[in-house]
């Protein structure tokens, strides 16, 4: 680069000089005992920026479209109804995601710059029995803010798994996971959470885990089938090393770093 400029988008953000400085070390095995201390605090650190003490904390090497992916692979079989809440691009973007799996989909369009009223919501909740909602905090193409508080409530209230795309607000805006009845948060490195590109992350409720343990058939994604990744990250939570593939160690120190400079 010739010179030195400020990044003023979105995402990827400017990033502290403590995250950057932790990741530029010689990469560890993912295996060294000081390396699973820290993937196990970093999994403690996003249940509680996400304030879901209870929920299951996944870090995979991918994209905020890879945790979109992994909510919608993991939970919705061939048939089951969806309701989509889309106030822009991404909103769209988990319906596409939502029908390659299957899913029948019903989408509740925004005005450009406006929200989907929350009466709208319930009367279209009342039509149906959905399985699964999902709706975009904050989306980027419209910086759109939706009530996650109200559309948590109206997810309970009809028995509707919520799932909170997060990629844009996760550490930027309120979130209380637990306390709202969302069951799954999904999110990616770059943005608030303050960390380079390349982390996929999500937090799910024991209901959205009970669900995906209820499931007829086998995910119809191989690398991110909850399966494969929950007992990599039950070991981790318990400081024991275990391997699916091989995790970015060097973006899990720097996550970890961030999550602390948030927390405390």
């Amino acid at each position: 680069m010739k010179s030195r400029k400020l990044l003023m988008i979105p995402g990827p953000i400017e990033f502290e000089s403590e995250v950057m400085l932790s990741m530029a070390v010689p990469t560890p095995s993912h295996v060294n005992p000081d390396f699973i201390s820290v993937f196990s605090n970093s999994l403690k650190l996003l249940k509680a920026v996400c304030q879901s003490e209870s929920g299951q904390a996944f870090i995979v090497a991918g994209t905020g479209t890879l945790a979109m992916d992994m909510a919608a692979a993991n939970l919705i079989e061939t048939g089951d109804k969806a309701l989509v809440i889309s106030t822009g691009y991404f909103g769209l973007r988990f319906a596409e995601i939502l029908k390659r799996y299957g899913a029948d989909v019903d989408i509740l369009e925004a005005q450009v710059g406006d929200i989907v009223p929350m009466d709208l919501i319930e009367e279209q909740l009342k039509s149906k029995k959905y399985k699964l909602l999902t709706f975009t905090h904050v989306d980027t193409s419209t910086a759109v803010l939706n009530n996650a508080k109200s559309i948590g409530a109206l997810g309970k209230k009809h028995n509707v798994l919520t799932v909170l795309d997060g990629v844009c607000s996760v550490a930027g805006e309120e979130i209380k996971q637990e306390a709202w009845g969302i069951d799954v948060v999904v999110t990616a490195s770059q943005k608030a959470v303050g960390v380079p590109p390349g982390l996929a992350l999500l937090v799910a409720s024991q209901n959205a885990m009970k669900t995906f343990e209820q499931r007829k058939n086998p995910v119809a994604n191989y690398y991110g089938d909850w399966a494969n990744w929950l007992p990599i990250m039950k070991a981790y939570e318990n400081k024991q090393a275990s391997y699916f593939g091989t995790p970015p160690v060097n973006l899990i120190m720097a996550l970890e770093k961030s999550l602390q400079l948030i927390v405390n």
